[in-house]
């Protein structure tokens, strides 16, 4: 990649020289033009800053609060609980951890490492144009071939590569099975033309994807609404101290539920 690499280490002599100029901005919330963001919550950046994120529109953005953990925590209850139950389901189907990408199909947010680890850093990959490893670090390039994000790997052979492709391979999983849910209401979901490492079939396991494919949509739907019907029973528990209710219990009371409110509408 013959870009001037940045990353977390270069970036402090980068502002500190107005090489790169970056605004702060307490409000930033992860959106998709989010194209990296470095985590500094154990040395803070310039004595101050836990967080920098270089946006595709507002450019360099520096935050004093936030970590990289919160603003994945933010983005993540912006979803529907079923969403993120269908997610984990596709985990579980792929045999992987759920905490290293937030998918959505047309865009999705990658760390190499679980959201626990500090530091925490973030690619979008929806950004990104081509990935090549140098010793324990991935490089990103970004589509508009302006930076060259590097980011830390985990040191064990091969590992961060095998995290990509299998993140990036739920990620095609996930906008399947949006498609074929879509299709199942008459629509159809616009297709992404842009081409990044999210559609570059390099980076998909293509043999884990077929399996999926070939399974039952309405199958993997059911099963994950069972594992949501668990969690919200053994909830319910918790917080009422009630007897334990099983996955009919809870589809009775939801289904009493949406009969009420569909007599009120």
């Amino acid at each position: 990649m013959n870009v001037a690499v940045v990353d977390r280490q270069n970036l402090p002599a980068l502002l500190a020289s107005g090489k790169i100029a970056a605004q702060a901005d307490e409000d930033y919330q992860i959106n998709q033009k989010t194209v990296v963001a470095y985590d500094y919550q154990m040395d803070l950046l310039l004595g101050k800053y836990r967080t920098i994120i270089y946006d595709a529109d507002a450019g360099w953005v520096l935050l004093k609060k936030k970590t990289c953990r919160r603003l994945v925590h933010e983005l993540r209850k912006k979803e529907p609980a079923h969403e993120l139950t269908i997610k984990k389901q596709l985990c579980r189907q792929i045999g992987m951890s759920d905490q290293y990408v937030q998918s959505f199909g047309s865009h999705a947010y990658f760390s190499f490492f679980i959201m626990r680890h500090k530091p925490l850093d973030l690619v979008g990959l929806h950004q990104m144009k081509l990935f090549e490893c140098l010793d324990n670090h991935g490089l990103f390039l970004t589509l508009d071939r302006q930076y060259c994000f590097s980011l830390e790997m985990p040191r064990q052979s091969g590992r961060g590569q095998q995290i990509l492709q299998d993140c990036i391979t739920h990620n095609a999983a996930f906008l399947h099975l949006a498609s074929a849910r879509a299709a199942s209401w008459g629509c159809q979901l616009k297709p992404v033309s842009r081409k990044s490492l999210l559609n570059d079939p390099a980076y998909i396991r293509e043999s884990r994807l077929a399996e999926i494919k070939a399974m039952d949509p309405r199958q993997i739907l059911e099963e994950a609404e069972d594992n949501y019907l668990n969690y919200c029973s053994e909830e319910f528990l918790k917080e009422f101290r009630a007897w334990n209710w099983g996955k009919q219990d809870m589809r009775q009371l939801i289904n009493y539920c949406n009969k009420s409110f569909n007599e009120i509408k």
